[in-house]
C-alpha cells in the first residue's frame, strides 16, 4: 500500500478534486481514518488490513463522507452541528437549498 506521505503514524491519500478530498489514515493503537473520500481502492486495503476503528468526518459535505460507508463497523465521529446530514441524507439535500 502506497501512500502520498507519510510521517510517523500519519498518512496522507490524496484525493484529488471534487467529488473527492485528501484522507488522512492514523495507523496507531486507534486505527482512524479523517474524512474517507480519497482513493477506494486505497481505503479497502486499509479496512482489510486494519480494521478501521473511528471515521472522523470534519464537516457534513458529501465530498467528506463519500466512503464511509466502507466501514460500517467503525465508530462515526462528526461534528454536532453537522449531525443532522448524517442522520437523514434529505438535510443534506436541504443545506444546497433544493426543495422537493
Amino acid at each position: 500500500m502506497t501512500f502520498d506521505f507519510q510521517k510517523g503514524c500519519i498518512k496522507f491519500i490524496r484525493g484529488g478534486s471534487y467529488p473527492h478530498c485528501h484522507t488522512l489514515f492514523i495507523d496507531d493503537r486507534i486505527p482512524c481514518l479523517i474524512d474517507a473520500s480519497s482513493r477506494e481502492d486505497i481505503l479497502r486495503e486499509i479496512e482489510s488490513s486494519k480494521k478501521i476503528q473511528v471515521i472522523i468526518t470534519s464537516h457534513g459535505h458529501e465530498d467528506h463522507m463519500m466512503y464511509n460507508y466502507l466501514f460500517p463497523k467503525a465508530d462515526l465521529w462528526v461534528p454536532e452541528k453537522d449531525a443532522p446530514v448524517f442522520k437523514d441524507v434529505r438535510n443534506l439535500i436541504k443545506l444546497y437549498g433544493v426543495t422537493t
